[in-house]
């Protein structure tokens, strides 16, 4: 029987699966190219701009603001480069979103595949191709995200290692091999493979090993796996003896570039037996309890008594140990650096494991009895001790979509209590009619019907979780199926997609997240837009993300030149009051497009000022105008502040004087705006100086939300600092400028 499997799989790819892959590629384009918005940031912005990198320098190296980053998960990122290769941002989101139904939709083939291997079954194998795309998960090819390539990835490297457990070869070992690096550059978590691979070449062998003594039999194991993979074991040996060397120079952590703090401090962390049954629970829900329970039940039951197929006990070897390596690897994760909330997204790759072990327990005749209680108690357990949210979120979680179907069951059982008794007997109730069934139903018609009742639940499940997404406004608290890039698009539109554009970020709203989306739409929007930079030496406002490398630009006090000079172009905030790049203003809306002077130099810069523009209790406020340059006199410049006081019915004494004017006045909880002339000489500067009497409580700062939810003291609000480009009459500037 497995010879006559292995037959029908080398034929090549049967026509209706490849009819099944164009045909649900094409239905799902239609739902993902209607998505016109960013919804998962930074995670969308990391890929575009990286693909953008490859469009644009034919490089496959991961780069982003002209700098390599060590963000190995650099295939997705590659395999839609040419989407964005020629048009604008706008229409390159869409064709993006078209490529991702294809890509993601693609793993029906490795499922096909591996299930017509371990089952007998050709139209189970059809079924659980057709499952393993049509399950909620699938609406991550509606976002610019890893997972698209990812999750096809695993399904081909499961493939390739069931293949070389069952028929070991050198060429076989180096297609595992190969599908292990591919997998990692497809998604970095991915690099859990490594473990699999060697872990279930070692249960297999035990499995063949009929000796009754255990540590005889792990000999065994251990001297057949070697015989029978020797590149297995020299590759293994040389990974080992690296890993040792990267350790003990302390650069293991490098290995997987920018997720390295995962592989250091506590590894063990505490409530890991509760946080496991809660991932269990949580995940099993998404592919409607049953299949979970079956599936997982096979496996084991497998595992515990090998079939004598070694296809089969191939796989029940093969995804347990998946599913316990993955299980682990996310739950740590989980509560390590989310504090144990279930970001079901890690675990998405178990979907075409269980689907396989739910085929093959339902055309097996030995199916699953005892092995049920295993993972049907610890659903009961995770659905009765996790902590299920009552109240929908304003929009799905990209890294928790299943946490989506919890309030909806609340709200349709009236409370937290009753919907954990819904989902307590939907377990019991699943588990108990899968024992029915296969008793008193024949054993095709008992597959038919399970087969029937999973192509009812995946595709409501799949339907639930898009109406949810497309429904509400997105993060960007905008219409998913309307895009904003006509508006933040601008900035190519006036200098080009090939240009090189650096941001400056600094709040624009007295909201953390609408600064936040702002400068993530304009680098988001903007092919052009390649750089940031952070001026010192506050070093603040990082609201595109750590990941995305950053310029350091201070500036001369003496002269106002610039450490940094990287681009042509800037943007600014006109209510920047830090610094202001020198130069023309080519359009100005909430931001200023600038032509920057080169090298860069600032026109002036502020001493004494909170980073996003509030008074200091008791501190001088200083703004530095420097000389225009080619200009060879001492001339007048205009210099307008725009400041307010606190929203508390206050009145504060404000002066502002400099070696030409001074003015004395008010501040209220209304914007003003006063300009003073300063004069400054050729190739020095001319300060001026604000005073405001006072102190108050006044809002947070704007560097970090929670920074922004706090308080602190201060006086007023300068949201304006400006100079004029008119250059004045000619004027004695004071001895000390």
């Amino acid at each position: 029987m497995a010879v006559r499997r292995l037959e029908l799989v080398r034929r090549g790819l049967p026509l209706p699966l490849a009819l099944m892959w164009v045909a649900s590629g094409v239905a799902l384009a239609a739902i993902t190219t209607r998505v016109r918005d960013w919804f998962a940031m930074p995670n969308e912005m990391l890929n575009e701009h990286r693909a953008i990198s490859v469009a644009q320098t034919l490089s496959p190296l991961p780069t982003l603001h002209g700098q390599f980053v060590a963000s190995f998960d650099q295939l997705y990122p590659i395999l839609i480069a040419p989407a964005f290769a020629f048009g604008s941002v706008l229409t390159d989101v869409q064709l993006a979103h078209g490529a991702n139904a294809f890509l993601m939709t693609s793993a029906c083939i490795p499922v096909y595949l591996l299930a017509r291997r371990v089952t007998s079954s050709p139209w189970l194998s059809y079924l659980i191709a057709f499952l393993s795309i049509c399950m909620p998960w699938i609406f991550y090819a509606s976002l610019l995200m890893n997972e698209v390539v990812a999750y096809p990835m695993f399904a081909w490297t499961l493939l390739a290692f069931q293949r070389a457990l069952v028929a070991p070869s050198r060429r076989r070992d180096a297609v595992a091999l190969a599908a292990i690096l591919l997998a990692f550059l497809a998604r970095t978590q991915l690099a859990l493979l490594a473990a699999v691979l060697p872990a279930a070449v070692l249960i297999y062998e035990l499995a063949r090993n009929d000796a009754g003594n255990v540590l005889l039999a792990i000999g065994h194991a251990v001297r057949s796996a070697v015989t029978r993979h020797p590149l297995l074991a020299r590759s293994y040996a040389g990974l080992v003896v690296a890993a040792i060397v990267l350790a003990a120079a302390g650069s293991l952590g490098h290995a997987v570039g920018v997720y390295g703090q995962t592989v250091t401090g506590n590894l063990v962390p505490h409530g890991i037996p509760k946080s496991i049954v809660w991932h269990l629970a949580t995940f099993s829900l998404g592919v409607g309890i049953l299949p979970f329970v079956v599936g997982v039940a096979w496996l084991l039951a497998n595992l515990v008594r090998p079939p004598e197929d070694p296809e089969r006990r191939a796989f029940a070897c093969l995804g347990t140990t998946a599913t316990v390596t993955l299980l682990l690897e996310v739950t740590v994760f989980d509560l390590r650096f989310v504090s144990g909330e279930v970001l079901d997204r890690y675990l998405i790759y178990l979907v075409p494991v269980v689907l396989v072990g739910f085929a093959c327990a339902l055309g097996d005749a030995r199916r699953p009895r005892l092995a049920l209680l295993v993972p049907a108690a610890a659903l009961l357990i995770g659905f009765v001790v996790g902590p299920i949210p009552a109240t929908p979120d304003a929009t799905i979680n990209s890294d928790e979509p299943i946490r989506s179907f919890y309030p909806s069951l609340v709200a349709s059982s009236t409370s937290v209590t009753n919907a954990r008794v819904l989902l307590v007997g939907a377990t019991v109730l699943s588990t108990v009619f899968f024992v029915g069934a296969q008793r008193f139903l024949s054993r095709r018609v008992f597959a038919v019907l399970l087969s029937a009742l999973s192509l009812v639940a995946f595709p409501y499940l799949t339907s639930q979780l898009f109406i949810d997404f497309l429904s509400p406004n997105g993060t960007s608290d905008r219409p998913l199926t309307s895009s904003a890039g006509a508006a933040f698009s601008v900035i190519d539109q006036l200098v080009g997609t090939g240009a090189n554009v650096a941001i400056v970020p600094y709040p624009v709203s007295d909201a953390y997240f609408v600064n936040q989306r702002v400068w993530r739409d304009y680098e988001f929007w903007n092919k052009s837009v390649d750089r940031e930079v952070m001026f010192q030496p506050s070093n603040t406002f990082t609201f595109t993300n750590q990941t995305f490398p950053k310029l350091d630009a201070s500036f001369d006090p003496t002269t106002g030149a610039s450490s940094v000079s990287p681009s042509p172009w800037v943007i600014q905030a006109d209510q920047d009051t830090r610094a202001r790049i020198a130069g023309p203003i080519v359009a100005q809306t909430e931001v200023m497009l600038i032509r920057a002077d080169q090298p860069w130099h600032a026109a002036w810069i502020s001493f004494g000022l909170y980073d996003d523009g509030w008074t200091k209790p008791g501190v001088t406020t200083r703004v530095r105008v420097f000389a225009v340059r080619g200009v060879r006199r001492a001339v007048r410049l205009s210099l307008t502040f725009g400041f307010r006081g606190p929203d508390n019915n206050t009145t504060w004494p404000v002066t502002i004087t400099s070696s030409l004017d001074h003015w004395r006045g008010e501040a209220t909880y209304l914007t003003q705006h006063v300009t003073v002339d300063v004069c400054v000489p050729p190739g020095g500067y001319a300060d001026a100086e604000l005073r405001a009497r006072g102190h108050s409580s006044i809002p947070g700062d704007l560097d970090t939300l929670a920074a922004s939810e706090g308080s602190r003291i201060g006086g007023i609000f300068i949201g304006q600092i400006s100079v004029s480009d008119n250059i004045g009459l000619p004027c004695r500037p004071a001895r000390n400028t």
